[in-house]
């Protein structure tokens, strides 16, 4: 039986080994210069990048991580909060959001996303899983401060740090026993990986997927989940890959959150009316969570036409093959506006042609514009990449065979380890 396990796992990893290929088949990497390359870890390489707009204030990033030997590829989920912008807020949520110090308990983070909108009367356009927490109850470990109310106190040593908003609308991050009395929100993480911009040398070695928090020399939170244990489509970090991936982001300060299982990050993208899970939680569903941080906007609708805000920044599609291209209409907040009668023209027709919103590639690699023209006037635009070699046009199909795996894969060890922890 032991044989058979051993001899299934090889297999199954020399499959995996060239599923995960397949990508770079079709060689890659159309990036953006949303992460600094250079400040990687040692081997790590960008292949892939991509951005959103949420509202206005707020970015969201994906970042897709390797190695020079394509065997290490990470998937990074991430989103960016000026704060400076005075419609924003950050939040600390946990269980029903209801600020009572005794109501402990776990829900995933859509379900905590829901409540915080209904009890503290906010609106949640992003957030990502909190701190650690009891599994059987839910109470925090660590530091737990909604609206000025410390609701738990610091309780662990090995949770040696907190990310905070204070009163005047900053972040920071302090260790613990430096002062509270000036903080307005705030919860406990793990490990104080980044400060001053100098990476504090955490020992351990042990990837998995990773949640973190950072903070900009000029203030702005960065925050970002990194799948794991979906190995090869998505391997996860150790905490030094973390560290490191959140400086090449910008951030002179970082603190890691609770990960694994946990890990979730959710955006409500410009014009859509909902916040929407971005990655893909190790277990395939969002796991019961203690706590959260939530990103909230107070600004409101103005009906008024400001921007298209395409489905993708970048379109990327195979010569003599067709794509459709979805666009909304946008008021400067990134609610929904009716879009000018207009048109979609191609710049350079003699890379391809638009029959309503579909986009018919000639037999000619390169880039060219779509412009949205009202009265012969350019209003917005976006770029289509004609190419052979484009990873991000991998056929779907085999992304999820490869996710799908890995899933099943990492539930039998989890249900592994249960069975095994109850006969040690």
């Amino acid at each position: 039986m032991s044989k058979f396990l051993k001899l299934g796992k090889k297999s199954m990893a020399v499959i995996l080994s060239v599923l995960m290929l397949l990508p770079f088949m079709f060689s890659g990497a159309l990036a953006a210069n949303l992460i600094d390359e250079s400040l990687l870890y040692p081997d790590g390489i960008v292949t892939e990048e991509k951005y959103y707009t949420v509202t206005r204030g707020i970015t969201e990033k994906y970042v897709v991580l390797n190695n020079i030997s394509k065997d290490n590829q990470i998937k990074n989920y991430i989103f960016e909060v000026d704060l400076k912008n005075e419609d924003l807020s950050i939040v600390a949520g946990y269980n029903k959001c209801d600020i009572n110090p005794t109501d402990y308990g776990m829900l995933t983070l859509p379900e905590q996303v829901d409540y915080a909108e209904k009890n503290l009367g906010v609106n949640v356009v992003a957030g990502v899983n909190g701190g650690c927490y009891n599994t059987r109850t839910g109470e925090p470990f660590g530091l737990l401060i909604m609206d000025g109310k410390k609701l738990h106190n610091y309780d662990n040593d090995i949770h040696n740090a907190f990310f905070a908003i204070l009163n005047d609308g900053t972040a920071v991050i302090r260790r613990h026993g430096e002062r509270t009395d000036d903080v307005k929100e705030a919860i406990s993480g793990k490990d104080h990986l980044v400060k001053n911009g100098v990476y504090l040398n955490i020992q351990d070695n042990s990837v998995h997927p990773r949640t973190a928090v950072g903070i900009k020399e000029d203030g702005t939170v960065v925050f970002m989940v990194c799948d794991g244990r979906q190995s090869p489509d998505s391997c996860g970090m150790t905490l030094k890959e973390l560290a490191h991936t959140m400086m090449a982001l910008g951030c002179v300060d970082v603190l890691s959150l609770d990960g694994g299982g946990s890990s979730t990050l959710m955006t409500q993208r410009e014009a859509l009316s909902d916040t929407q899970i971005r990655n893909t939680p190790c277990y395939g569903f969002a796991r019961p969570i203690g706590t959260s941080l939530l990103v909230c906007t107070s600004a409101k609708p103005t009906n008024e036409f400001d921007h298209i805000a395409f489905s993708e920044t970048e379109y990327i599609v195979y010569p003599l093959h067709t794509i459709a291209i979805d666009y909304v209409g946008c008021d400067e907040n990134g609610f929904k506006a009716n879009v000018p009668t207009g048109k979609l023209v191609v710049e350079d027709e003699s890379y391809g042609s638009l029959k309503g919103s579909t986009f018919y590639a000639k037999d000619k690699e390169g880039t060219v514009n779509l412009n949205y023209v009202v009265n012969g006037e350019v209003i917005d635009s976006v770029p289509v990449t004609i190419t052979k070699e484009a990873d991000s046009f991998v056929d779907k199909g085999i992304k999820n065979l490869i996710r799908m795996i890995g899933n099943i894969i990492e539930m039998f060890k989890f249900v592994v380890r249960k069975i095994t922890g109850l006969f040690a």
